[in-house]
């Protein structure tokens, strides 16, 4: 059991998870008691440590104090009143509590402290160091100051372990009042002079490049004589804890000391738990949404199905990397990125209930339809119902009389692009919608839930999501991916879906002499698309109607390819569509030639439909869990696919939920932030339903 004993008001709280953070993390094995010592922090301050505190498994203990104990006391600037409380904390702790290690808010460990911890106190009061580097300069000075002409050394108090047996024996409260009353005109560090100048005698020094490494004289190490202080690898392997001492802070934008960095490794740690405890829905969680989503969207992982890798592109692993990253940082277990790029991690059930597990999916790369690089998000606050400017420079409008839909955003934040390139919400508000409600549920441990799976994917876009997807290590019974539109969107009906790649070898002749000679396979190519029906296209189609859809059309007189998606939510009209298109291959291969044309057909996916009606009660719990937060379900046809699709048919029946996106796939593509926040609201509720019903 280690004490550790902080003091300090709700301006700190920030750093303080930073300190607790690396306490934590260099000392898996130690049991923490984290004594709080305040006077001014609210029950929301309180909450929020408590919850951080015990969701690492360590203690917390505050303990309030009246804010006349020290009215006398200086005070000023970035000195405050509760620098004085570990004076008189004998007072306050329990009985049992013999001793206890003090640390200021501004320090980091980088190492274990248990044998810190237990150092021979000697019978002194206090373990500390004094920052030798400006020993020499000010010892006589310091000690004409506070009359201690016999004092070796002027202790720092930033790290101070405490014999709290010992000061209950020997620390009587009025000598601290009289000696700063006394010499309250001449003290300049306040509570480190009284405790210099009452317990010098009593204080048992150590080295502070060990223990109290003062981050502003980093560079004064280098030139050292005694050991190697200024070699930053001396330090990872020897010091213990490091203090940003002075008004310069490690958390201001403009810090520059070389030993920042090891504030900042922790700092990441926390940097998505800094919001206080509040209630479901309030702007912190939208802040952080928009903070992720505008961060994965500037990543470019557009999906290539000319390439036979898995991810297909590189940019993919950026993001999955990334996400792996963060799904650490915010506490998730079983974090793996296997070879393939399938990310899994899980957030351990809380519960003692027999709850069945259930899986949480997105994909991480981007349509293929309209470029994906270089996304520039732009973010409309309080959209007033107007057009939208994306690009001044290109006359690019997202325009309510052209997009209908713009108009149930009235008053929402709106993200959108800026007219020269897709936004990429499908499927990466999916992505930051799960991410976020798992550092929910990780900061809200009221919050009951079984074991929730997390999974995010490559190249769902291409219709290979799931190609490589362990299902039986993925280890639910149930999943949902989020990757569907508008507000209220609730589907276990996919397309069939089949993909065509199309070759057309031509002859090309110089066109001067090229009658009956020359066969023009892009000629070829526009007759193939007009043998298919006209209407049976995605502009003149709608809800279970199906379609044929020309994604891209490539060559020249020699040789043209065509990309053709083939979809339909009737498996029988599906088998026709595909039948057609053979045939009328077959039809142009029988008037230019054997082999003039040739066809790579080959399904994607199927309608999840009958595997998810097979297992209703994943489709019930969802749709209930939309109810309680009064979302209206829209259980509508999917006019797309989901890697739901294919995994329903490799036994894990997984319906799709929305995400927000609308106009997906282009430059008009938006997503309302109110959205993306109900999104996560509905994880969240999913999981609370699941666990209630076990």
């Amino acid at each position: 059991m280690i004490n550790i004993l902080v003091t300090l008001n709700s301006n700190y709280i920030p750093p303080l998870k930073v300190l607790l953070k690396s306490l934590f993390i260099n000392n898996p094995n130690e049991i923490l008691t984290i004594y709080l010592i305040h006077s001014e922090l609210n029950q929301q301050d309180l909450d929020s440590l408590r919850f951080y505190i015990e969701e690492h498994g360590q203690h917390f203990h505050p303990i309030f104090v009246r804010e006349d104990m020290f009215r006398d006391a200086p005070v000023f600037r970035h000195y405050t009143v509760e620098m004085y409380y570990r004076l008189a904390a004998h007072l306050f702790l329990p009985k049992d509590v013999d001793r206890i290690l003090y640390l200021d808010p501004d320090i980091v460990a980088i190492n274990p402290i248990h044998d810190f911890y237990h150092t021979d106190f000697d019978d002194c009061l206090f373990v500390a160091s004094e920052h030798e580097h400006t020993a020499r300069l000010v010892k006589g000075i310091n000690n004409f100051r506070l009359k201690t002409p016999n004092a070796k050394g002027y202790f720092n108090t930033g790290v101070l372990l405490m014999n709290v047996a010992l000061m209950r024996k020997l620390v009587d409260l009025q000598d601290i009042y009289q000696f700063i009353e006394k010499n309250k005109l001449k003290l300049i560090l306040p509570d480190q002079d009284v405790l210099n100048g009452l317990y010098w005698d009593k204080i048992k020094p150590v080295n502070s490049y060990v223990y109290n490494y003062d981050a502003r004289f980093f560079e004064f190490g280098k030139i050292s004589r005694k050991e190697d202080y200024g070699n930053i690898f001396w330090i990872k392997k020897n010091t213990i804890f490091i203090h940003y001492c002075g008004k310069d802070k490690p958390w201001h934008h403009d810090y520059k000391g070389s030993l920042g960095l090891f504030y900042q490794r922790y700092a990441k740690l926390v940097q998505f738990k800094q919001q206080k405890y509040n209630e479901l829905g309030d702007d912190s969680m939208k802040e952080e949404l928009l903070k992720r989503f505008t961060t994965y969207v500037k990543i470019d992982t557009q999906s290539n199905e000319e390439s036979d890798t898995t991810p297909s592109t590189p940019g993919q692993w950026d993001l999955l990397r990334l996400l792996e990253q963060e799904l650490k940082e915010i506490g998730l277990e079983e974090v793996e990125l296997d070879e393939n790029g399938y990310l899994f991690a899980t957030l351990p059930a809380n519960t003692d209930k027999d709850v069945p597990t259930i899986g949480f999916l997105a994909h991480v790369d981007t349509a293929t339809d309209f470029t994906g690089k270089n996304v520039k998000p732009q973010v409309v606050e309080n959209y007033d119902g107007g057009d939208i400017v994306l690009n001044k420079d290109e006359n690019i409008i997202l325009s309510p009389e052209q997009f209908p839909s713009l108009n149930k955003y009235k008053g929402q934040t709106l993200i959108t692009t800026d007219g020269t390139t897709l936004l990429g919400a499908d499927d990466k508000a999916g992505v930051a919608e799960i991410m976020t409600a798992m550092n929910y549920l990780v900061n809200h441990p009221e919050i009951k839930h079984g074991k929730i799976r997390v999974a995010f994917t490559p190249d769902e876009e291409i219709g290979r999501g799931p190609h490589k997807f362990d299902v039986e290590r993925f280890g639910a019974k149930y999943a949902y991916t989020m990757d569907g539109g508008p507000l209220g969107e609730l589907e276990y009906e996919t397309f069939n879906a089949a993909a065509a790649k199309i070759t057309i070898k031509g002859n090309n002749i110089h066109p001067g002499s090229a009658k009956d000679k020359m066969v023009n396979s892009l000629k070829i190519g526009m007759e193939l698309n007009s043998m298919l029906p006209a209407q049976e296209a995605p502009e003149h189609t709608e809800g279970y109607e199906g379609f044929y859809h020309l994604l891209q059309m490539n060559g020249d007189v020699e040789e043209t390819k065509l990309y053709y998606i083939i979809r339909d939510h009737d498996r029988e009209k599906f088998e026709a569509k595909k039948q057609h298109l053979t045939k009328v291959v077959e039809d142009l291969n029988k008037k230019y030639g054997q082999d003039t044309v040739t066809l790579e057909l080959n399904d994607q996916y199927y309608n999840m439909k009958e595997k998810i009606e097979e297992n209703i009660e994943v489709f019930e719990y969802a749709k209930e869990a939309l109810e309680r937060l009064d979302i209206e379900p829209k259980i509508t046809p999917v006019r797309g696919g989901t890697d739901g699709a294919q995994l329903s048919f490799m036994g894990l029946p997984t319906p799709n939920i929305f995400a927000g996106g609308e106009n997906m796939h282009g430059k008009f593509e938006y997503v309302s932030l109110e959205t993306m926040e109900k999104a996560t609201q509905v994880i969240i509720e999913i999981t609370k339903v699941y666990e209630e019903k076990a």
